[in-house]
């Protein structure tokens, strides 16, 4: 076998493997929606079975309401990421396997790898290895932070949207009906008047979406991708006969940005794309759904030469 077709494997076997995370990232990602559906429905008939007729009084429960509910919400979500996360660690751990398992098996035949890698990973200590790392202080991987601070914000726009209606006397139909979009967006035409003067008058701020739900699944994609890639990097540095992992970009990769840098630029004289394993960078941006493939030593393996099966 050649190192290109070892290349071609590893890369092949890869790429299924994050079509496999996706799909399961996907599952969550209609898990979650269910839980801001049923968080939005539930916050908008407390408010409407608020049975006061001052306005001070009606803004006070109300405030209330909302601060409950947006805890309730922030405890659910950050389960739901976390146990995502680990998933992905798990995912990014057996798909490393089998990439190897599979590129061997392809120069020597099945009797001949198993014998040739030798001693399966020890799962559980890079499981929670990996796991450590991305709880641990990664810049911008804290998730109960990152969560409690998407939800806090909208906490801060409910809020403010609940005070300034009081103040300009608007029905109570109106402050339910748009108090759900603070948590989702149901069926929101922003061709209407009503819908553009409301974010108007209710900016969601430079960078985020208009809703607490999309942010959150802006958080969830990125961090569980990056785990998945924390998973390769970190199987690929335990292993002597990986000599680094290479940057792949993603088959749904519309425009030219850092990841096609990340993929051509050869920093360490390894080729373009190919970083020492540890030292690739574990995100491009949010929602990258770019991959790393691990780069295999042939001869450290003793597959160099060897005849594909």
């Amino acid at each position: 076998m050649t190192q290109v077709q070892a290349d071609r494997i590893a890369k092949e076997y890869a790429r299924r493997g994050m079509v496999h995370h996706t799909a399961a990232l996907e599952v969550t990602e209609r898990e979650l929606l269910r839980v801001y559906r049923s968080a939005a429905a539930e916050l908008a008939r407390r408010i409407d079975e608020i049975d006061d007729v001052s306005a001070s009084s009606f803004l006070r429960k109300a405030s209330q309401q909302v601060d409950e509910q947006i805890i309730r919400l922030t405890q659910r979500t950050q389960a739901i990421v976390a146990r995502n996360l680990n998933r992905s660690v798990s995912q990014g751990l057996r798909d490393g396997e089998a990439t190897l398992y599979a590129t061997a098996t392809s120069a020597v035949g099945r009797a001949a790898a198993v014998k040739t890698l030798g001693t399966p990973m020890g799962f559980d200590r890079l499981w929670s290895e990996a796991v450590q790392s991305l709880y641990g202080g990664t810049p911008g991987i804290e998730l109960s932070p990152r969560i409690w601070e998407v939800e806090r914000t909208t906490l801060k726009s409910i809020q403010r949207y609940l005070a300034q209606s009081m103040a300009s006397a608007r029905s109570r139909s109106e402050i339910v009906s748009h108090i759900r979009s603070f948590l989702l967006m149901p069926n929101v035409d922003m061709r209407t008047k009503a819908w553009r003067s409301f974010f108007e008058q209710n900016p969601p701020g430079r960078g985020v979406y208009r809703s607490a739900y999309k942010n959150v699944q802006r958080v969830l994609r990125t961090e569980s991708n990056r785990a998945y890639r924390t998973a390769t990097q970190l199987y690929a540095r335990q292993k002597s006969w990986a000599t680094g992992v290479r940057w792949t970009l993603s088959a749904a990769h519309p425009k030219v940005d850092i990841c096609d840098t990340l993929a051509a630029q050869d920093l360490y004289g390894m080729g373009a794309g190919v970083y020492p394993a540890g030292e690739a960078p574990d995100s491009g941006h949010p929602h990258c759904l770019c991959y790393l493939v691990v780069v295999y030593n042939l001869q450290a393996l003793g597959l160099g030469g060897a005849e594909a099966a």
